[in-house]
């Protein structure tokens, strides 16, 4: 119990790519809002998170129509063209649920200043059903927002994630921030858990004033 108590405040850096962009973004946001002491370490995934680099995930996706579109051309580059023919409920599913997908990057911008982000976006186009265009654009890939840093990689939205070596486009800027990222986050982060022990400690007994004063 002690040592996996220990794990709850290692730093944690996210490298997450296309998609799975938005499901931290998700998961950050339903972390952050925990109150149920039996989840509790549920929130430590918030307290500890230093750092995101993202790699093509659609941050802009206000046109439901479009939106619909992209999530379909990415799912076309990423999955298999097999299961893709196989799950067409996968991508109905996706499409249906836009305005739900919308709703995770506005419930993010609330939280984006807490962490330190990098948006890496595809300079190179991808084959969607004989035409070659970018799957997830500069502009959505990687908005301009403030003390956010943005970067290019010079591949397609399948390959940018995926380095062959050390020479591969792209490989240099991720490995500098993961290490940059990786050696400023334990300070921050233990300053954050001792302001987090703090924040718990008053609810907790808050909580117990309140039940002995409806007890009385």
């Amino acid at each position: 119990t002690f040592l996996a108590s220990k794990l709850f405040d290692r730093p944690i850096i996210f490298v997450c790519h296309s998609l799975g962009g938005l499901v931290v973004k998700r998961t950050l946001i339903y972390c952050r809002n925990v109150s149920n002491e039996k989840i509790e370490h549920l929130r430590s995934i918030y307290v500890s998170t230093y750092g995101i680099l993202f790699l093509g995930t659609p941050h802009n996706g206000s046109d439901v129509a479009k939106w619909g579109l992209l999530l379909q051309n990415i799912c076309s580059v990423v999955m298999p063209k097999k299961f893709m023919e196989s799950s067409p409920h996968l991508v109905k599913a996706l499409k249906t649920n836009n305005e739900t997908l919308q709703n995770i990057n506005s419930l993010f911008a609330d939280i984006t200043s807490r962490f330190h982000i990098y948006f890496f976006h595809e300079t190179l186009s991808s084959d969607v059903k004989g035409t070659r265009e970018l799957i997830v654009d500069e502009s959505s890939a990687a908005p301009y927002a403030e003390g956010v840093e943005r970067m290019g990689i010079e591949a397609d939205h399948r390959h940018m994630c995926k380095f062959d070596d050390d020479n591969s486009p792209g490989y240099e800027a991720v490995a500098e921030a993961l290490l940059r990222y990786s050696r400023d986050a334990p300070n921050t982060i233990a300053d954050r858990w001792v302001e987090e022990d703090k924040t718990r400690r008053v609810q907790k007994q808050t909580k117990i004033r309140e039940i002995f004063s409806h007890g009385m």
